[in-house]
């Protein structure tokens, strides 16, 4: 609206000066009542052109707040992917979370065992850690993924 200031400026002044016009050609000839009537009826053709003017401002009107609709339904979009894409990070990171732990945990039972010499329980416990560490890299992998989309 503000860049069609200039518009609704020229439109008042036309509208002045077409009155001031007027009433100085009344002035000058010294019309009747009757004369300066029908000098007023042409104002009609000034309200016609000001009623046409009026009607294109309403459909600039509506376009404009048919393209900002438009700018906030994708916006709003956007919002709906970014909060999507953060939910899945946040669940992955929570996983990440556990695996890591489950990993100190699988890393302090080997340090034990090891320690012992239990040769087949330790041996389970280092295929538990490979498993799990590629779980870590598959979750950290996906994270990555997420990441590269949201940018």
């Amino acid at each position: 609206m503000k860049k069609y200031w200039w518009f609704f400026l020229a439109i008042t002044l036309t509208w002045f000066l077409y009155a001031f016009v007027m009433l100085v050609l009344k002035c000058m000839t010294g019309t009747s009542i009757a004369q300066a009537g029908q000098m007023g009826d042409t104002f009609g053709a000034l309200n016609a052109l000001f009623s046409g003017l009026a009607f294109a401002g309403l459909i600039i009107s509506i376009r404009q707040q048919q393209e900002e609709i438009v700018k906030s339904t994708t916006a709003q979009q956007n919002t709906e992917l970014a909060m999507k894409a953060q939910t899945k990070l946040m669940s992955l990171s929570a996983l990440l979370n556990g695996y890591t732990t489950y990993l100190d945990y699988l890393n302090t039972r080997i340090k034990q065992e090891s320690m012992s010499g239990m040769s087949t329980e330790l041996s389970n416990l280092i295929g538990l850690r490979v498993a799990h560490i590629r779980k870590v890299e598959s979750t950290i992998l996906e994270i990555e993924d997420i990441r590269k989309n949201i940018k």
